[in-house]
């Protein structure tokens, strides 16, 4: 009887080896919870940074007046609404485009900044300025809108 008393006070070898491979997967499954966290925010990092080149980038023009803005339109490949979207890479991310932009720039290490002109669009008298910051390590881009009205 005493011998089957110490049985029952212990742990099987098989017990220990469930607790560590549990105790294991949830390591693991924190390990890849805490990559994916770190991807995110670098992520993040990346498309705020897009935002804020966009921003600069934009606001140099729009110092612009009017009519100068509007002759920036048409020297892509396309004039017009049609050319809101020269050079925008293809969903792979290429940053290489059948057609031109009306200008681009590659001053900020790491993104090409392109943007597009299109005279009375939406509207007659605004000019909207689309401009593309592609991230040149993995191709992703972001696209913004501006717009600029003729007041007089």
């Amino acid at each position: 009887m005493q011998g089957a008393e110490l049985r029952e006070k212990g742990f099987t070898l098989i017990e220990v080896l469930v607790a560590i491979a549990v105790l294991s997967l949830g390591l693991i499954a924190f390990n890849v919870m805490q990559i994916q966290s770190v991807k995110g925010n670098a992520d993040g990092i990346g498309l705020s940074s897009m935002s804020w080149i966009a921003t600069d980038f934009v606001e140099k023009i729009i110092e612009k007046d009017y009519a100068a803005i509007k002759n920036l339109d048409g020297q892509g490949t396309n004039d017009g609404s049609a050319g809101l979207n020269d050079g925008l890479p293809d969903n792979a991310g290429s940053p290489d485009s059948t057609t031109t932009p009306d200008d681009d720039d590659t001053s900020f290490a790491g993104f090409v900044i392109r943007y597009n002109v299109a005279e009375d669009v939406p509207e007659d008298n605004i000019i909207t300025i689309r401009v593309i910051v592609i991230r040149t390590t993995d191709g992703k881009k972001a696209v913004y809108d501006y717009f600029k009205s003729d007041l007089g």
